[in-house]
């Protein structure tokens, strides 16, 4: 099934071209360093945070994307929410490199 994008658009900002995207999500938000190994602490306070998805990629298990605090907060801006909690069980549109390429972003599905 194909689904056209025509004025959502990914986080962080990227070219579409060539990327695969499913439908999949958020299960996790934690804080992070800047290589998306969780860290101690608060999300509220932490300069990178890490969204972590599941999906039906054929892979099985579970994605994560590391964002900086900007591009953070214009996930919980889409979702017109505050509290990283809140993300927990949104829908995303995941975007992959490839068919078995690497998360590079999401696109918040506010239903």
């Amino acid at each position: 099934m194909e689904l056209a994008i025509s004025d959502i658009k990914p986080i962080p900002a990227q070219d579409l071209e060539g990327k695969v995207a499913h439908i999949g999500k958020i299960i996790g938000v934690y804080p992070s360093n800047i290589d998306g190994m969780v860290v101690h602490g608060t999300v509220q306070m932490a300069t990178y945070i890490r969204i972590q998805v599941m999906n039906k990629t054929g892979f099985g298990g579970s994605s994560a994307v590391t964002y900086d605090k900007p591009n953070y907060e214009m996930i919980l801006e889409a979702y017109r929410i505050s509290n990283p909690d809140d993300l927990l069980g949104k829908p995303v549109v995941t975007v992959y490199t490839g068919p078995s390429g690497m998360l590079t972003g999401l696109i918040p599905l506010n239903l």
